[in-house]
């Protein structure tokens, strides 16, 4: 029986047997064989090349197509799959069955792009959007699925979430070098999709009552006194299946550019910057 017609678990069970075959006589193979034959084996998985997000670029292409077919659109994978292939083969002992699915799902998503954005890896600060069960997007054959009335309806949503929060950039105000002296902060924080798409946007002053510049780049959200320019905190995100974890933080510990408070109150302070500024959830008076 072709392996397309086998179910699922019986599909998973075959190929965690080819991989700890390869894993065994990995020595035997050139690593672009063993690349090939890995990426095949997984592109059949019903998650594979699951899309999470879109770059600005795209999204714009999409809606302004409309229901005309457009192509030079690709699908732009976030860990390179050499990697990939190497985390499961270069180590003392084989992934688990359980291990090996868990972080191949994880790590194989994409985000769609233009090519030319795939092709430069210049994807920017990608709009990220809900796919968990892989609904968008869907493989087909080499390429993939796009229906107006499913992943372009979501998109025209996704639009018209984006059409109001302005995206902030370094060059947006002024600003002053990061400080030298910084205080770590402990901090963990999840947000979700919509939210975090509003912390990626940032935060651009509009007159002088206006005291915060935000602006996010590179997984880094940092947050500037606009009357200064002095950079106040930094906050570092990681991308998540469901939106944005706050992992670190930092203060500026320079005593001529920020009067520090305790770390504790500090890292609240940043919490509740993000919520009122960026999320408008109003917790305590913004000073």
């Amino acid at each position: 029986m072709h392996i397309g017609e086998e179910s699922t678990a019986d599909r998973e069970a075959v190929t965690y047997e080819i991989y700890l075959r390869l894993y065994e006589a990995q020595k035997l193979y050139p690593a672009k064989t063993l690349r090939t034959v890995l990426s095949e084996l997984f592109y059949a998985d019903p998650f594979a090349w699951r899309a999470v997000g879109i770059t600005r670029a795209a999204l714009n292409a999409y809606r302004e197509a409309g229901r005309r077919k457009i192509k030079g659109i690709e699908r732009a994978h976030l860990t390179d799959r050499h990697k990939m292939v190497a985390h499961i083969l270069d180590r003392d002992t084989p992934m688990s069955q359980e291990e090996l699915f868990s972080y191949w799902r994880n790590e194989d998503r994409v985000v769609i792009s233009l090519k030319s954005e795939n092709q430069s890896n210049q994807l920017g600060d990608w709009i990220p959007f809900q796919n968990d069960r892989a609904s968008y997007f869907t493989r087909l054959g080499i390429g993939f699925r796009y229906k107006y009335e499913i992943e372009g309806e979501m998109l025209r949503r996704l639009s018209e979430d984006m059409a109001d929060i302005p995206t902030a950039t370094r060059s947006s105000f002024r600003t002053m070098p990061l400080p030298d002296k910084r205080e770590d902060l402990k901090m963990s924080l999840q947000y979700g999709l919509n939210d975090y798409n509003k912390i990626k946007a940032g935060l651009v002053p509009n007159d002088m009552d206006d005291r915060w510049f935000i602006f996010f780049e590179d997984g880094w959200l940092y947050l500037y006194r606009s009357w200064s320019g002095f950079c106040v905190y930094g906050a570092r995100f990681e991308d998540t299946p469901t939106g944005g974890f706050l992992s670190k933080a930092w203060v500026n510990a320079d005593k001529e550019q920020y009067n520090l408070s305790e770390p504790g109150e500090e890292a609240q302070l940043l919490e509740n910057l993000i919520a009122e500024l960026l999320l408008s959830r109003r917790r305590e008076p913004m000073a």
